[in-house]
């Protein structure tokens, strides 16, 4: 296949995911979907546009990372059927396709399963911060579905991808989960690392904290019952556990 036609599929294939979260007429798509296009030839060279590395169903993780989790083997949907049942709903609530959610749950739950984070709460922070969007940005200048300033966090992000890197999902809620897990680290806990990461740790309500932890539980009732719930995480009086035990 000649490169032309591989930067011609890619970019079609990249404007789809596009327009699937960005919604209204937008001048600046065309340069956006140049501009991804231009990033992955300058990372991988012209063997980068192999739409193997972007198909939905595919999971961006390597052997060694997996540690022979079946449940990460690169086949088939990935999602465990529970959260199948939360991409559905995510897509639903926010009106995209399932197609474009799935690489995105199935990084949730990678990197969860890795840092021993449930994968809703995630889901949940991404659901507060960006709505799903991966190309949102802030005018504090917070970005991608986690919306991670860079400028604080450039000790986490991976200096190879370049300006362009917290607009990448995976390495989003990569740098992400890493952020949180550093705070819950310093703070000793996850309301506390909550609050600091949604940049409200003086806000004596706990109202972000409230806000994403209500939204995992809803979560969590589409996960075991495939129904979300109206109730929040206060109302309800029980403790949310983010932290998997091992294994």
């Amino acid at each position: 296949m000649t490169g032309f036609v591989r930067i011609a599929r890619y970019a079609r294939y990249v404007g789809t995911f596009f327009v699937h979260f960005v919604h209204g007429g937008f001048v600046a798509a065309g340069v956006i979907v140049l501009a991804l296009v231009t990033l992955q030839v300058s990372r991988h060279g012209m063997a980068g546009l192999s739409l193997d590395h972007f198909a939905p169903g595919r999971a961006i993780v390597s052997e060694e990372e997996s540690g022979g989790d079946e449940m990460l083997a690169v086949s088939g949907s990935q999602l465990s059927p529970d959260l199948m049942r939360v991409a559905q709903h995510i897509a639903r609530k926010y009106k995209v396709s399932t197609a474009a959610l799935e690489p995105i749950v199935i990084e949730a739950q990678r990197v969860g399963h890795t840092h021993k984070i449930d994968p809703l709460l995630i889901l949940a922070i991404t659901s507060i911060e960006s709505s799903f969007n991966p190309l949102a940005e802030s005018p504090f200048g917070a970005q991608g579905l986690m919306q991670v300033v860079p400028r604080f966090h450039m000790d986490k992000i991976s200096a190879e991808r370049g300006g362009l890197a917290l607009f990448d999902p995976a390495e989003n809620i990569r740098v992400g989960t890493l952020v949180l897990k550093e705070y819950m680290r310093t703070t000793g806990s996850l309301e506390a690392a909550l609050q600091q990461y949604g940049g409200a740790s003086e806000d004596a309500s706990m109202s972000y904290s409230n806000k994403v932890l209500g939204e995992m539980q809803r979560l969590q009732t589409v996960r075991q019952t495939g129904a979300a719930k109206t109730t929040t995480a206060a109302a309800s009086g029980k403790t949310v556990v983010a932290l998997r035990s091992p294994g």
